[in-house]
């Protein structure tokens, strides 16, 4: 197996902090809304009518810029669109306590503007939905 020298690696570094690093955030343009599963629709529809936020009750949510979780905030680095309108790979930094690492994510979109959500060594995806939630509405 062949070394990299370490003038090599460096240059390498170099590149990726010059490429990617300026640019520290990127957005999932073609995610309107807010989104989770059936079931953390539900659990934001609880919230915002007053259920109060613990880790039973706050869903994983899924925007534009992020994924986030009770445990976990996941930023979107950089997203590519693979198949034009249909399919994306999305890179996320993800925090979680005292932890920092990098994540992928598949989104295939499907029926009625619904995402098919896989994690890189996930085996099934979860099916997100658009999520209706009187968040942001007044109260009458």
């Amino acid at each position: 197996m062949r070394r990299m020298r370490p003038v090599a690696i460096a240059g390498l570094l170099a590149v990726c902090t010059a490429s990617g690093g300026a640019q520290a955030k990127d957005k999932a343009e073609f995610l309107q809304g807010k989104f989770a599963t059936e079931t953390g629709c539900k659990m934001l529809k609880a919230l915002s009518g007053g259920t109060p936020r613990r880790i039973e009750t706050a869903p994983e949510v899924l925007k534009q810029d992020f994924f986030k979780c009770w445990e976990s905030d996941c930023e979107f680095t950089k997203v590519f669109e693979h198949d034009p309108g249909r399919i994306w790979l999305g890179m996320k930094l993800c925090f979680a306590g005292p932890s920092i690492g990098p994540q992928t994510f598949v989104f295939i979109k499907g029926q009625g503007g619904n995402f098919e959500v896989a994690a890189s060594g996930q085996d099934q995806p979860e099916i997100y939905v658009r999520c209706e939630t009187a968040e942001g509405k007044k109260k009458p």
